[in-house]
């Protein structure tokens, strides 16, 4: 399994980037579009226990 995140206020290159990787990653693999937030911030993310990306995180441990 495999997540693969991308901030939403990103630039058009890391989503197509971070979307190719996905497909390429291919079954058990997840793209992740975090809202809010840009390329320098989203790493903040992980700090809040009930965002998409911790839950995500968290998941490729241990099934939610």
């Amino acid at each position: 399994p495999a997540v693969f995140a991308v901030a939403e206020h990103d630039g058009s290159g890391f989503l197509d980037q971070s979307a190719r990787f996905q497909q390429d990653w291919g079954a058990g693999s997840e793209l992740l579009v975090v809202p809010g937030v840009n390329h320098y911030d989203i790493v903040l993310e992980l700090t809040r226990p009930g965002s998409a990306l911790s839950r995500a995180l968290l998941g490729l441990f241990t099934p939610l």
